[in-house]
């Protein structure tokens, strides 16, 4: 099915939340081998589900890993600018590998930070989180559009 949506909508709030909740282990180890290579054929994926004047190129596509502390990893996506209001600046993968609470895990993270326009005209962003069951969860507007920034915002949900 064609969408409506952008390839890098396509990317970030469907394939991203789809591959990495589905199984993180192997989504981590793959990513931690193949990095950029692994995005861009997603990427390329993405790009089949979506009308031929919504592709974009992947200029701009690359991860970056932090591990505020020795039980979470952050794989940092950075995303090709934004052009369309929905598409992400970055997208955040958590990976706790050790939050296996009972009867639930907490393994799995996604986050994105969207432009969107603002009420007083100009543009703004959205902070979302996209569940397991890949339900859309919008958290806060304000974001500025900076690595540091977006990793804070997320970092303050995660609540550690």
């Amino acid at each position: 099915m064609v969408s409506e949506k952008t390839q890098s909508q396509a990317f970030v709030n469907e394939a991203l939340p789809e591959l990495f909740h589905r199984n993180p282990d192997t989504f981590v180890r793959l990513l931690e081998r193949d990095g950029t290579r692994l995005l861009r054929f997603y990427w390329e994926e993405a790009g089949k589900r979506v009308k031929p004047e919504n592709l974009r190129d992947a200029f701009g596509l690359n991860y970056l890993t932090y591990q505020p502390n020795r039980r979470t990893t952050i794989y940092l996506i950075t995303l090709p600018e934004p052009k369309s209001y929905g598409e992400a600046y970055f997208a955040a993968l958590v990976y706790r590998p050790y939050r296996v609470l009972f009867l639930s895990s907490d393994v799995s993270g996604v986050y994105s930070l969207e432009r969107i326009p603002s009420e007083a005209g100009s543009e703004d962003t959205l902070l979302v989180e996209w569940t397991k069951r890949l339900h859309r969860v919008e958290i806060r507007r304000g974001v500025p559009p900076e690595k540091n920034a977006f990793l804070q915002a997320v970092w303050n949900e995660l609540g550690e």
